[in-house]
C-alpha cells in the first residue's frame, strides 16, 4: 500500500506598509526579488517624499498596492502645493496605521480624517506637523508648527528671527529677562528684571517690568512699592512718587540743556 504525504503550502501574507512576509515553502526562486522589493518598501516608507500637487478642497488618498514597490501614498512625508479656495480635508485609507509628516504649503488649512472621523487632525496654512493615523477612526496631531515657530490653533505667537524673537501675543516672563537682540512685542509683563544691553524694544502696547537696566553704563529704573527710582552703579539718584514728587540728590537745573 503506498501512501502520500501532503504538506499545503500557505500564501503569503502582508504587513500594514505591505511587506510581503512570504510562506514556508513558498516562492521557489524568487525570494531574493521580492526580499529587495521589501527593502525598496521600507526605504520609501521611511525616507520618501510625496509631492501632492492639488487645489482641491477635498482630497482622498488611497492604499498602496502590497507588495508593490514605488507607491507614492506609502511614503514618509506629504508636501502639498496649490491653490485651494478653502479649508481642505484629506481622507486617509482605513487600512493602513502609519505615521505622515505634512508639509502644507497652503494658504489654507488641511484637515485630516479616517473610517468615521471620530478624531481629526489639522495642519494649519503655512505650516507644517506630524500626524499618525491609526487607520480606523482617529488621526492624532503629533506636533505643528514649524522649528522656529510658537503656534497656538494654527497662530503664530512667536517667531525666531535672524534679528531676535517677534512676539505676536502677550509676553509674560516669571523670571529676569536678558535681551541681545531686538525684543519685538504687545503687551509685555515681567515679574523680573528686563536686561536689553545695546538693543532695542519695541512694543505696540505696555511694557511691564519689575526693573530695567540700560546696556553697561550703570543706570537702572526699579519700582519700589509706588515710586519710580532711578538708579546708578547702586546708588539712588532720583525718584518720582504717585504724587509727582521728583526727590533728587544732586542738583536740579531748571530751563537748561540735555
Amino acid at each position: 500500500m503506498w501512501g502520500f504525504f501532503y504538506e499545503e503550502i500557505m500564501p503569503s501574507t502582508y504587513t500594514n506598509i505591505g511587506l510581503e512576509k512570504q510562506a514556508t515553502g513558498e516562492n521557489a526562486n524568487s525570494w531574493g526579488d521580492i526580499t529587495n522589493t521589501n527593502f525598496d518598501i521600507v526605504d520609501e516608507a521611511l525616507t520618501g517624499v510625496y509631492a501632492v500637487s492639488s487645489s482641491s478642497t477635498s482630497q482622498s488618498i488611497a492604499a498602496p498596492s502590497d507588495g508593490t514597490a514605488s507607491q507614492s501614498t506609502r511614503k514618509a512625508t506629504f508636501v502639498y502645493s496649490g491653490s485651494p479656495s478653502g479649508a481642505v480635508t484629506v481622507s486617509l485609507p482605513s487600512t493602513v496605521s502609519k505615521v505622515i509628516n505634512v508639509v502644507n504649503n497652503y494658504s489654507q488649512n488641511i484637515t485630516f480624517q479616517v473610517g468615521n472621523n471620530s478624531t481629526t487632525a489639522t495642519v494649519f496654512a503655512n505650516s507644517s506637523g506630524i500626524i499618525h493615523t491609526d487607520g480606523v477612526n482617529t488621526v492624532y496631531a503629533l506636533s505643528e508648527g514649524s522649528a522656529s515657530q510658537l503656534r497656538h490653533n494654527g497662530v503664530t505667537k512667536g517667531e525666531a528671527v535672524s534679528g531676535g524673537v517677534n512676539i505676536t501675543g502677550v509676553l509674560n516672563v516669571s523670571s529676569n529677562a536678558a535681551i541681545t537682540g531686538t525684543l519685538s512685542a504687545a503687551a509685555t509683563t515681567l515679574s523680573g528684571a528686563l536686561n536689553v544691553g545695546n538693543n532695542a524694544i519695541t512694543s505696540t502696547s505696555t511694557v511691564n517690568v519689575g526693573s530695567l537696566s540700560f546696556a553697561s553704563n550703570g543706570w537702572t529704573v526699579d519700582q519700589v512699592s509706588n515710586d519710580l527710582v532711578f538708579v546708578y552703579n547702586g546708588t539712588n539718584k532720583m525718584k518720582i512718587d504717585t504724587s509727582g514728587n521728583l526727590p533728587v540728590t544732586g542738583n536740579v537745573t531748571a530751563y537748561g540743556s540735555v
